[in-house]
């Protein structure tokens, strides 16, 4: 993860920074921007790759048995890209509005927060929500419509999720919980609900390990946040916790997820997921880092407009690498095997 300094804000970011990264705009700039450009800055939209893998990912693990059932897979990922963009929008929206991101916040040290810099104006980016949540709303009744019954269970606890995450959930340590559910179980066995028809226990279970790498980098985030959280009585997992057990927590989870590979490709024989076993010697390093905690002055090697996101930065690396390699891996099987 990683965000610009300000004299590369005063450059028109280029589509791979858009895409990869955090990049920073000179409010001069702003409105000259590719339309696209400027929606994708404020949807944030190097995180969406974390959904790009979960739908491939469950595509891959309950291939769709017919055109029209890769139709729908195409229909579930865009509207899934669509709600995790309105859940971004929605919460610099609601945070803003409730003063959290105000002043020194860490969210307003990493990429552009378009309300805090003054690049937009709260009834546009409600316009941003709209023009992006309607068609994932859309998108999402005509695939409950079309396909099995059970799918609009899946889509109705999902939008639940993405309108509640930032108030209530996030501020009653549930934010973490809620990403788990999201990106693990409801997003992969509900996609194999729609273009199968069903999902079974082993589809539930494999959403399960996907999921923990979410939620890997959203506690993480929360604990770089933990002072400003505790301050502003947002009561997170690591606000709870405190710092020295959120990085055993945080440790504990990688370590789950890659038991949870293992077995999953003992259990399922999806032995394709044993790719993702690759990122080992990246974890070992992630590891040290939660259990040294955060260094008292940025390293040298470590981007300064990221500073002081220092796990989030090694979590988000990490749990997108293994992200990709678990989904080329069970892509991998299923094309050669």
């Amino acid at each position: 993860m990683q965000a610009q300094t300000q004299a590369e804000a005063d450059v028109d970011p280029s589509w791979r920074d858009v895409m990869l990264g955090i990049p920073g705009v000179a409010p001069a700039r702003w409105h000259r921007l590719h339309p696209l450009k400027r929606w994708l800055i404020a949807s944030r939209a190097m995180v969406l790759p974390l959904t790009l893998f979960a739908v491939t990912f469950a595509v891959c693990i309950a291939p769709p048995p017919s055109i029209s059932g890769w139709l729908l897979a195409g229909a579930v990922l865009v509207a899934l890209l669509l709600a995790h963009a309105t859940n971004n929008l929605l919460n610099d929206y609601v945070d803003h509005g409730a003063g959290l991101d105000r002043g020194n916040y860490a969210r307003a040290q990493y990429g552009v927060h378009v309300l805090e810099s003054g690049l937009m104006s709260k009834a546009a980016l409600r316009r941003y929500i709209l023009w992006t949540g309607i068609p994932a709303l859309l998108l999402a009744l005509f695939i409950c419509w079309i396909s099995a019954v059970e799918a609009s269970i899946y889509a109705g606890a999902g939008a639940l999720l993405v309108l509640f995450y930032t108030y209530p959930l996030k501020r009653m340590a549930l934010g973490d919980l809620a990403v788990f559910a999201a990106w693990g179980p409801l997003m992969i066995a509900g996609t194999a609900v729609v273009v199968t028809g069903s999902a079974d226990m082993s589809i539930a279970a494999a959403g399960a390990v996907y999921g923990l790498g979410p939620t890997l980098v959203i506690c993480a985030k929360h604990r770089d946040k933990l002072e400003d959280d505790r301050t502003r009585d947002v009561y997170t997992v690591p606000v709870l916790l405190g710092d020295r057990h959120t990085g055993s927590l945080l440790t504990a989870l990688a370590l789950l997820q890659v038991a949870g590979v293992i077995w999953l490709a003992v259990d399922s024989r999806l032995y394709g997921l044993l790719l993702s076993l690759a990122a080992l010697p990246q974890l070992f390093r992630v590891i040290a880092v939660y259990r040294a905690g955060t260094p008292p002055e940025k390293p040298a090697d470590f981007p300064a407009a990221a500073w002081p996101l220092w796990f989030t930065s090694h979590s988000f690396l990490y749990a997108r690498n293994t992200g990709l390699l678990m989904t080329a891996g069970v892509c991998g099987q299923r094309l050669l095997f």
